[in-house]
């Protein structure tokens, strides 16, 4: 923890909401401990989820959402930190990974009192994203949709 503190990197964890293995650092657990020291949740994606199999009682699988027991975390310094950072290179990388994780705002908001090609560019992709807003919503459907069917083919939902 003193490294982590020491050298605010950003984290992307693995955890669960349940002791799957001995030990294991649950949830609630490891964000209370980093909201202590200046970090927050920006992602959390499901890892790992169940349900109870009743295919004793009906042919086939009731369709509902499972219970999220395994989360993708990423957490990171607090945008206020990440925004007084001295080192303009290291901004731009932080600034770079919000960026490709669909956090522009973020992304942008850590750059704003900067001045560098990457924030002029990034200006630039935002306003093609506000120009382009439906084309990159059905883009992101279709994403969630073919999600969805690979993972139903390989009989994971």
């Amino acid at each position: 923890m003193e490294r982590i503190k020491k050298d605010m990197p950003f984290l992307f964890l693995e955890t669960w909401s349940e002791e799957y293995y001995e030990g294991v650092t649950l949830f609630e657990e490891i964000i209370f401990e980093m909201r202590k020291i200046g970090y927050e949740l920006y992602l959390l994606d499901t890892a790992a989820s169940k349900n109870v199999d009743l295919n004793h009682i009906f042919k086939k699988n009731i369709s509902e959402i499972n219970k999220m027991t395994g989360f993708n975390l990423f957490l990171a310094p607090s945008l206020e930190y990440l925004m007084n950072e001295k080192d303009t290179d290291r901004k731009i990388k932080r600034s770079f990974i919000f960026f490709v994780h669909n956090l522009i705002s973020f992304s942008y908001k850590i750059l704003e009192n900067e001045n560098n090609e990457f924030k002029y560019q990034l200006k630039k992709n935002i306003y093609k994203r506000i120009k382009f807003k439906s084309f990159y919503d059905l883009m992101r459907l279709f994403n969630d949709i073919t999600r969805y069917k690979i993972l139903e083919d390989h009989k994971l939902t």
